[in-house]
């Protein structure tokens, strides 16, 4: 059995496993990311119309290192660590099986369409191919490559080509079988059982024991393995007091002191900016705003594929925790974002170019947007939830 990572630690997830089948040696691609921090130094966040992210390069999987023709299975363990995806499929020879679960299929078609509405060159596709350059790294033995993003063309394409899996569902390929079950992060996150016969390997990625709104961590199948490759722990979440003994909290701690922080800075006049993607947490942070934080003006939450975001919460059941399940045969919402929505207590904004923000939300935004930030693995997205005064 040998492993290889194909991008330094960091800039997202992507290894190259290969192990004994019982039709020889299986090749199987675990996930397709890539690197986002570098992103929140560009221009173009929340201005997408005036074009200027076709110049950004992205810094992704370098598939021309490893020969890509042999690959038998690429299994994707969530929707931010397919972002690099159609870079595989629509630009080079491979001809893999991709598995993902039908959630984060769903999920992270949104996400790499939301980075072609900031990033990608909508005029024409690219043709491969279309500037790779190896990145130097601390490691050198692991570069990876730059580009220019894909299209929304590539994108529908990309998916088209993903087999979707529920959890729990054994795939056989290339004398191996592929067996996803939840990892509890996000919907449709899995962690993967690759089984031979002689052998048990598990990848575990973004693995979280706190209950809320995704399908539970599941951890029997896991048991008994080989070889349990954990890729990108999450870092712990300390208290920010740095000249304290750092002291680290938990998930619904983190969410607690969250919404103290967003109350205390309302009943002071302030607003309230918070950097995110358009899911996962932003699910946990409405629920815990809502239950703890009266909001005297709507929360505002700025992406461009929000909408559609909501929207695929309304049928996404399955994949959610046992409590917001039975919300489903009530019926009633299991999101409280619904109600929210409902009630106009939240609103959707592609960008920042309407009436309803002023001038000085509108600046921190951008500030917020332009803002480098530290060194990875910290995670960043585009999308913004806004906790406002309107004055």
């Amino acid at each position: 059995m040998r492993v290889e990572n194909l991008l330094p630690f960091g800039a997202g997830q992507c290894m190259l496993l290969q192990m004994e089948g019982g039709a020889g040696r299986a090749t199987v691609l675990l996930d397709c990311g890539i690197d986002l921090v570098p992103l929140c130094a560009s221009k173009c966040l929340f201005h997408p119309t005036e074009g200027f992210g076709a110049s950004v390069k992205f810094h992704h999987p370098d598939f021309a290192s490893i020969d890509v023709e042999s690959l038998d299975a690429v299994v994707i363990s969530n929707h931010l660590n397919m972002l690099a995806l159609p870079f595989l499929t629509e630009y080079t020879r491979c001809t893999a099986k991709v598995y993902a679960t039908n959630a984060a299929v769903a999920i992270g078609r949104l996400m790499m369409l939301e980075l072609v509405e900031y990033f990608g060159n909508r005029s024409r596709p690219v043709p491969f191919p279309f500037g790779l350059t190896h990145h130097g790294t601390a490691d050198a033995q692991v570069a990876g490559a730059l580009s220019y993003l894909y299209t929304a063309h590539d994108v529908e394409a990309c998916v088209q080509k993903i087999n979707g899996v529920n959890y729990h569902e054994v795939t056989d390929i290339a004398g191996v079988s592929l067996q996803a079950v939840s990892s509890g992060t996000y919907l449709g996150s899995a962690n993967w059982i690759i089984s031979s016969l002689s052998e048990k390997f598990v990848y575990l990625c973004d693995c979280c024991s706190a209950l809320h709104h995704p399908t539970a961590l599941d951890v029997m199948p896991l048991q008994k393995c080989h070889v349990c490759l954990v890729a990108s722990p999450p870092p712990p979440l300390f208290s920010p007091q740095p000249q304290q003994q750092p002291q680290c909290y938990s998930y619904e701690q983190t969410l607690q002191e969250f919404t103290a922080i967003v109350g205390s800075t309302l009943r002071q006049g302030g607003n309230v900016l918070v950097p995110c993607y358009p899911t996962g947490v932003l699910f946990d942070l409405l629920e815990q705003l809502h239950k703890d934080v009266p909001l005297a003006h709507p929360a505002l939450v700025v992406s461009p594929r929000a909408n559609e975001h909501f929207a695929y919460t309304t049928i996404c059941t399955e994949w959610l925790c046992a409590e917001k399940q039975a919300l489903g045969f009530i019926p009633e919402t299991p999101f409280v974002h619904t109600a929210m929505h409902a009630c106009g207590s939240l609103l959707h904004y592609p960008t920042t170019a309407y009436q309803v923000f002023t001038s000085a939300q509108r600046n921190a935004v951008f500030a917020t947007a332009l803002r480098v930030p530290p060194a990875p693995p910290v995670t960043y997205g585009f999308t913004f939830l806004l906790c406002r005064n309107p004055a």
